[in-house]
Order: structure tokens, then C-alpha cells, then sequence
């Protein structure tokens, strides 16, 4: 199954499921359930799961939603979506199948373990497993092998109870038939639009303006804000005093020598009399007639580089036509084909691309080779050294976070190793105006109490800090006189909607008291229109990309024309009707059906799983914790 959503992450298919399984995912992995902690969130029959491995899972979930939303991020968010509950919900369903996956006695050998860990490309250097890079990924990731290889194991546990209940499932032609029917089946409908923005007539009065800001101080909250100051300790301060030995360049070369593997490259230059795509053959041969003309001339001795800077239809003119050193895959095949098989000074006849015609001189050869430990020394020398002041840089930062602990006092640290110290000007959750990775410096910020001291953070890929809280300005409702425009659009606003909503009411009633669309007035904010026909999930003609109507559309049928009442869109509200409806084309079956067997061969995996997960918990005690229940 992983696989497959490997290999089709950007179909239609895989994006209907992808939300709501990758979340899913990103727990199992997450820590042990074997370990203790003081505390505990939940008890499966008596058996923990700590506060620990809560926090770490819930703020694992933040932090996906936080870069799904961005800025759009805040506490309201995490209410509406329940990360809470929903964190602990994917805890204890994790505890639930790892204790099915016991019972059925599956296990996960240390082979199979070892070499799902070797294919993991993050862990690899030049396509080989690298127990070095394997450490020091884990590290950066404040991980130990064992924790990690324990976390893979649990995954690959539940990975293989998984396709035990997928095992003997099957799909039918008839269920892709049916699905695929269902699928591109096409409505069109009539509509009429009542945009709350266009109705000019709306009025409100200063009462009313103050009313809605009574009544909704939740919009007019000034967000908390904070200041900080910080030390930051960048790779580049320390590159200077950083010495790197001969041996140390000869173990690198000797340890990584694949990486020094030169792959054959040419360098040339072309001529480029471009072909469009549509062009007739008429063109074409005209343009292959140009393409030999030149040619003849490059052969009879003139200078190429100024042929091309006359000729040539390519950036590349303005250079003679000069390409460079290129590998064979960095061209497209007919051209590479011929450059890699011609000799230094050759001359090609046309060569035809997707481009045009081109004529292609090479200037040299440079044949597959391996870099000699003097050739690679010098680029060795600046890996090495910029790795080594990247670690002097995290180790002075971890020194000066621990001496602000020994000597209670962030200035008194800096002072002492004369560091500068930074501030901030007050700043909010979603991140500090000018600063990289601000959302990460904010997020470290706001987990810190009042002159609190971070750990090392990481500011970009080889500068890091530590912050202390200077200041915290509490959230708080704004002063009326501060707000009276905002407040007094919004109030604008909720009445023009107020208004649309009663107009479209009325116009719904018309139609089922025997109206037809024809009888209802347009006006600057009332509009009429009829759909081509459409699919679902797709963009409405006249309308465009409305999830809402789209829905209310395909439950239209032809003994129930019209939705209950007006479906509100992003533009306003909408009474529709049912104009017609069309049975889904099969034409495109065959293209799909591959796709479409195991988008549900997945469904019913999943089904079968979440059946599975009801029963555990049915037969289960399950508890929650002091903390979670309140």
C-alpha cells in the first residue's frame, strides 16, 4: 500500500485519502509505547501511555497542521480540529494494533528491521547505507538508534498486521464499474446568486456597530506578543581558526571515494533553428533548408561561435552558442546522442529535437574518471571545514546556554565570552519579521516563561541561537476607539449577510410555490445563470471551484429539484435547480481501472481496520488520564 501512495501521491485518487491518512502517519513512528514515564495520559487494561509520549505525539500533530496552515494558524484552530483529542485518539489506536499484532504473534526480525533501516535514502551516501550519516541524522533529530530502531519496528509491526487483514481482499470489475460510473457522473443546474457585498442599500448606525463589538470580542482580541533578545553562533564566525589535517582529507577521500566518481561530459557549442510544435512540414523542411546552409558554412572553415551569435534562435547566442561541460542526461536524447559521439572539433549535420534543428560542434571530451586525492583535496577541505565550524558553532551555543544556567544571567554570559546580544521588537505566533526560520524562533519563544532561556535552535543551516523572553504583552480585547472602522465593516458585513440570506430565502419559497427562475428580478447583487454540465469535485462553469454547491448538486434528483434551502458559497448564497443530469461515460475506464481497484482494495483495507480498531476498543478498558479527562 505505501507504495502505491509513493507512486501515485499527486492523482485524484491518492488526494481524496491523502489528509486523513498521512496525519495517521505521522505517530507511527513516534517513540516507544514500551517506556515509562512519570504520569500518564491513558491506561489500555492497565498498561500506560504516559504524559510523555502525549506531549511528544500532540506536538508532532501541531507542528503538521502549523505548516498545512501557515500564518492561518492559531488556538482557535486547535479547538475546531480537536488536535487534542485527536492526538491521544491516534496513541491509543497505535497501543491497540501493536497489542493485536502481539496476540497474533507477528514479529519484525532484526533482519528485516536492519535492512528497512539500510534502504532508507536518508540514512545513505552515494545509494550505500552510512552508519556515520545514520548517527548523525538521529542525533540532529535528538534520537538513539535504539530509540529509533525500536519506533521502526513498532511501524513495521503494525505495516504487516495491516496487509495480514488486507490478505484475500479482492475487487470486482462490476465495483469499478459502478465506481467509476458514480464517479463521472454529470449534473447541470440553474442558479441564482445573491451577493451580500453588492446589496448597497444596507445601512448600520454607530448602536449597531457598537452592539457587534459587544457581542464578538473574540474578533477584535489583540494577539499576545512577545520580545526577545539572542546570540546567534553562525558556522562562518568560527571557518577561520578551524584547521584541517592531510589525514583527515585522506580518510575523507578514502571513505567516500564513489563520491569523486567523475561521469564522461562534453563541452560544445550549438546552433538551434527552432521548430514550434504545431508547425506544418512544410516549415520544418524550411527550417532543416536553413539548418544545412549554416552548416555548409561551419564546415568551410567560418568561426561557429559567430554563425550561432548571427544564426542561432537560443539564449546561448549571445555566448557563440557555448553549452558548457554537460552529462548525456542533461540534454535531450537526440542531441546528447549525437554530441556523445562525435570527436573534439567535429561538426554534426542537423540534428532534429523537440526544439528544432540544431548543429552541434564539440569543443572537448571529458571522459569518466575519478578524482585523484589532490584533485579532490581542495573540496574536501571546505566539506571538512565547514562541518567542523558548523560544530564549533553548535557547541559554543550549547556552552553559552549552559554558563546563562551557571551564572544566572544572560548578559552576564555574553559579557563574559563578549558576545552581542540581539533583540526583537515585539512579535507575534506566526514569527519574527525579517528573521529565517522566524516561525521556529517564535514557537521557541512562546513555550517560554517570562525571562526564560531556550536550548539551541537552529536559525538556517549553520546558524544557531539561544533566546531569552524579555517581555510578554498578554492578549486583550482592543479598545472600541481603536477598532470603530473594523468594527464597523464587520458589522456591515454580518448585515449584508444577514440580508442575502433572507432574499435568497424568499426566492427559494417562490420557486416552490410554482415560480420559475425567469419570474425572479436581477439586479447589481442578484444574478442568474446555467451550468454546463459538471462532474464532482470539479469547477462549476459561471460559478467556479465550490466544494458546497457541487455537493448540494449531486443530491438533486429529478423528485427533489431543489436543496431545502439556499446553500451559501464563497460569493454569496445560492438557490439552485436541478437543469439535468447525466449517467457517467465508461470511455475512460480502461485507463484507470488499475488505479481505481486499488484506490478500493485500499477502502476496504481501511474499513477493515477501523472495524478491527472498534472491536479492541469494545473489548478494552481504556482510561483516561487526570489530565485528559478534564
Amino acid at each position: 500500500m505505501l507504495s502505491f501512495l509513493r507512486k501515485n501521491a499527486g492523482t485524484w485518487l491518492i488526494k481524496l485519502l491523502l489528509g486523513a491518512i498521512v496525519v495517521v502517519f505521522v505517530f507511527w513512528g513516534v517513540g516507544s509505547f514500551r517506556s515509562r514515564g512519570e504520569g500518564w495520559a491513558a491506561k489500555i487494561d492497565g498498561e500506560p501511555i504516559t504524559l510523555e509520549q502525549y506531549n511528544q505525539a500532540y506536538t508532532q500533530l501541531i507542528e503538521y497542521y502549523r505548516k498545512a496552515y501557515g500564518q492561518q494558524f492559531n488556538e482557535e484552530l486547535i479547538k475546531m480540529l480537536n488536535l487534542k483529542e485527536k492526538a491521544l485518539e491516534q496513541l491509543i489506536d497505535k497501543q491497540l494494533l501493536l497489542r493485536e499484532a502481539d496476540r497474533l504473534k507477528l514479529v519484525v526480525t532484526d533482519e528485516e528491521l536492519a535492512a528497512a533501516v539500510r534502504a532508507m535514502p536518508v540514512f545513505q551516501e552515494d545509494g550505500l547505507f552510512s552508519a556515520k550519516r545514520y548517527r548523525g541524522v538521529l542525533s540532529m533529530n535528538r534520537m538513539t538508534p535504539e530509540s529509533f530502531e525500536a519506533s521502526q519496528r513498532e511501524s513495521m509491526l503494525i505495516e504487516k498486521l495491516k496487509n495480514l487483514l488486507a490478505d484475500g481482499l479482492d475487487v470486482s470489475d462490476p465495483e469499478i464499474q459502478q465506481w467509476y460510473a458514480w464517479r463521472h457522473e454529470k449534473v447541470k443546474i440553474s442558479y441564482v446568486l445573491v451577493n451580500p457585498a453588492l446589496l448597497d442599500d444596507v445601512r448600520v448606525d454607530d448602536t449597531e456597530v457598537r452592539k457587534y463589538f459587544d457581542e464578538h470580542p473574540s474578533e477584535f482580541r489583540v494577539e499576545e506578543m512577545r520580545k526577545a533578545r539572542y546570540v546567534t553562533f553562525s558556522a562562518s564566525q568560527f571557518a577561520p581558526v578551524v584547521q584541517v589535517s592531510d589525514a583527515d582529507v585522506r580518510e575523507y577521500y578514502e571513505s567516500h571515494s564513489t563520491q569523486f566518481d567523475k561521469p564522461k561530459t562534453v563541452e560544445a557549442r550549438h546552433i538551434l533553428f527552432r521548430v514550434e510544435k504545431d508547425t506544418s512540414e512544410a516549415d520544418v523542411e524550411k527550417a532543416k533548408q536553413k539548418a544545412l546552409d549554416v552548416m555548409k558554412q561551419a564546415k568551410a572553415g567560418k568561426d561557429f561561435a559567430e554563425l550561432a551569435k548571427k544564426y542561432s534562435e537560443d539564449p546561448a547566442k549571445a555566448n557563440g552558442g557555448y553549452l558548457g561541460a554537460f552529462k548525456k542526461e542533461d540534454m535531450v536524447a537526440p542531441f546528447s546522442e549525437k554530441a556523445f559521439s562525435m570527436k573534439p572539433g567535429e561538426i554534426s549535420d542537423p540534428v532534429r529535437t523537440t526544439y528544432g534543428w540544431h548543429i552541434i560542434k564539440v569543443e572537448k571530451v571529458n571522459e569518466a574518471h575519478r578524482q585523484t586525492l589532490e584533485e579532490a583535496s581542495a573540496s574536501i577541505r571546505d566539506t571538512l571545514k565547514n562541518e567542523q565550524a558548523k560544530n564549533d558553532a553548535f557547541d559554543a551555543a550549547t556552552a553559552f546556554s549552559q554558563a546563562v544556567v551557571q551564572m544566572d544571567g544572560f548578559e552576564k554570559a555574553a559579557d563574559a565570552k563578549k558576545y552581542s546580544i540581539n533583540t526583537t521588537e515585539p512579535f507575534g505566533r506566526s514569527g519574527v519579521s525579517g528573521m529565517p526560520e522566524s516561525a521556529k524562533f517564535a514557537e521557541t519563544a512562546f513555550a517560554l516563561d517570562l525571562n526564560g532561556v531556550s536550548d539551541v535552535i537552529a536559525l538556517g543551516p549553520s546558524t544557531y541561537a539561544v533566546l531569552q523572553v524579555t517581555q510578554i504583552q498578554p492578549e486583550h480585547l482592543a479598545e472600541f476607539d481603536t477598532v470603530r472602522d473594523k468594527a464597523k465593516a464587520l458589522a456591515l458585513k454580518a448585515k449584508q449577510d444577514q440580508a442575502a440570506s433572507a432574499l435568497a430565502d424568499t426566492f427559494q419559497q417562490s420557486l416552490k410555490e410554482g415560480k420559475s427562475m425567469a419570474d425572479i428580478p436581477a439586479s447589481k447583487a442578484v444574478t442568474k445563470g446555467e451550468t454546463e454540465f459538471f462532474e464532482k469535485n470539479s469547477s462549476i462553469s459561471g460559478i467556479g471551484f465550490e466544494p458546497v454547491i457541487n455537493h448540494a448538486a449531486f443530491g438533486l434528483s429529478e423528485a427533489k429539484k431543489m436543496p431545502e434551502k439556499p446553500v451559501k458559497g464563497e460569493k454569496g448564497y445560492y438557490v439552485i435547480l436541478l437543469a439535468g443530469k447525466q449517467p457517467g461515460a465508461m470511455d475512460g475506464l480502461d485507463k484507470e481501472k488499475s488505479q481505481i481497484k486499488e484506490f478500493l482494495l485500499n477502502q476496504k483495507q481501511a474499513r477493515i481496520l477501523e472495524q478491527l480498531l472498534q472491536e479492541l476498543k469494545r473489548k478494552s478498558d481504556i482510561r483516561l488520564g487526570q489530565a485528559m479527562a478534564s
